[in-house]
């Protein structure tokens, strides 16, 4: 299938994934993803672009455990575009800190507002407006 090519990371719309979405194209193929509830997939022309795995920790917590997109869309900021969702997302649960379990992209999260804590975790803390 050939994928067109989108202009603006908001060109392409963010879904809950469905049951016939092969999400292993995104997160590997030995991922288990047992729970949906805070998946999301970026789809264009129904191919997935890419994705975001978050999950609640706590009343006020998140923490995301994946952003990816496909090589076909890197580096159109699909990746910011995709984070930018899980954390409306996580803010519009109640969210007020969403922390990083995700050692393969440091450097993008602390080009999008994440620090490094005492503890050497990456965190946000979202501040409702």
């Amino acid at each position: 299938m050939t994928v067109r090519l989108f202009e603006k990371p908001r060109d392409v719309p963010i879904f809950r994934p469905s049951t016939s979405d092969s999400l292993s194209k995104i997160f590997g193929v030995s991922t288990c993803l047992n729970d949906l509830t805070y998946v999301r997939v970026a789809k264009l022309d129904k191919e997935i672009l890419g994705g975001y795995q978050m999950r609640r920790e706590a009343d006020t917590e998140f923490v995301i455990d994946r952003v990816r997109v496909t090589s076909i869309a890197q580096g159109k900021g699909l990746g910011g575009w995709l984070l930018g969702h899980a954390l409306g997302l996580a803010e519009a649960k109640g969210g007020r800190r969403v922390s990083i379990n995700d050692d393969l992209n440091v450097e993008f999260y602390l080009k999008h507002r994440f620090v490094i804590n005492d503890e050497g975790h990456l965190r946000l803390e979202l501040t409702p407006e």
